[in-house]
């Protein structure tokens, strides 16, 4: 949903009306998570997919429907029946909400930019002739669905979906979708592989810092993805960073050096983290051998070192800055999820497990 969010704010003409569908409900296996998004302008020019092309059609003519007539529609798709109606091939069901978003709209805040750095969190009412919109981003709010009380229980929810709540004229169904901070990716050494990583990480919708002690290497423009580049001896910035409360369980460090004066003290200051998401390093299995040697030298003891994923990244052949990204960032993407990194056809049952409202992509 951020994705519309950022465009509809960004692209639209302020004084013009648009449309946003929003998947608000699933049930069994469908293409996209709930909160994904399409808008539609008022020219009619779609963004976004809702299903990946099998309901869009449908979505869309509803959209332009919703744009003349401004009544919210809540439709679902489920498996086919007829030939000729917009239907789901993956046997799931999904349920979209189609409303119009009008110039006054809190969802055209303007501050949608910001909400990659700070939690955010939109809700929708889904019944009546027209649907009332809540919006924040960081502490700030705007629109309302209806009275303080609601607002304020909706927006406790920490998890996307339909939920029902007790408004003042009776029980009212509301859609949330909520989005934490973006989890943070801390790149240890400055070189082609962190550039790659870079690019993907942020793709992914994490926040990136490189960190590098040598400042010759660590020029903002060699790494134009990165959220920020800091030049400092690694240890010590994830010393600060701990202290300051900005490591959680969601974040995930990479020690991309060869540099055993950095390695060992920034792996030891890592894998004692009370929380963190993933530890990984790069290198050999004659360097990973002689790594954990280094640092069962230091007193990292066996429990804190299982912590370690090295060699990082998964067995993908990877030779070049971009495959060798691409690996590490599977493991990152198997592990966050408890995933086997197994190739699909030697699995049973579902592809998609449960979506993890914690996760660091949200559509």
């Amino acid at each position: 949903m951020l994705d519309a969010l950022q465009h509809l704010s960004r692209c639209w003409d302020p004084a013009s009306c648009g449309v946003l569908a929003t998947v608000v409900d699933q049930e069994g296996s469908a293409p996209l998570e709930v909160g994904t998004s399409m808008t539609v302008d008022a020219a009619g020019r779609p963004h976004g997919s809702i299903s990946g092309g099998c309901v869009d059609g449908d979505v869309y003519e509803t959209a332009l429907d919703v744009l003349r007539s401004g009544r919210p529609v809540l439709r679902r798709y489920g498996p086919g029946g007829s030939p000729f109606a917009a239907s789901l091939t993956c046997g799931g069901s999904v349920e979209v909400l189609v409303h119009r978003v009008d110039p006054d709209s809190p969802l055209r805040s303007g501050s949608w930019a910001d909400a990659g750095r700070a939690r955010s969190a939109v809700a929708v009412t889904l019944r009546g002739d027209r649907a009332a919109v809540l919006a924040e981003v960081g502490s700030t709010r705007w629109g309302t669905l209806g009275d303080q009380a609601l607002d304020d229980a909706v927006l406790r929810d920490h998890e996307s979906g339909p939920h029902s709540y007790a408004g003042a004229s009776g029980p009212v169904r509301v859609f949330v979708w909520a989005a934490p901070p973006p989890p943070r990716l801390l790149l240890v050494g400055a070189n082609a592989v962190t550039a790659a990583l870079s690019r993907l990480g942020a793709e992914l919708g994490y926040l990136v810092t490189v960190c590098d002690q040598r400042e010759v290497f660590t020029g903002p423009s060699a790494f134009p993805a990165a959220e920020e580049v800091v030049v400092q001896w690694p240890h010590r910035y994830l010393e600060a960073e701990a202290a300051g409360g900005r490591i959680d369980d969601r974040t995930v460090i990479c020690v991309l050096t060869h540099d055993e004066r950095v390695d060992a003290p920034t792996l030891r200051t890592a894998l004692r983290l009370n929380a963190v998401g993933y530890v990984g390093a790069m290198g050999s299995r004659t360097t990973h051998h002689d790594r954990v040697r280094r640092l069962g030298a230091l007193g990292v003891t066996a429990p804190e070192l299982s912590r370690l994923s090295s060699p990082i990244g998964l067995d993908l052949g990877a030779r070049t800055p971009a495959e060798i990204a691409l690996s590490i960032l599977a493991e990152v993407t198997a592990v966050r999820t408890a995933a086997s990194g197994r190739p699909l056809t030697t699995r049973t049952g579902p592809i998609h497990a449960a979506a993890d409202p914690r996760s660091a992509c949200s559509a």
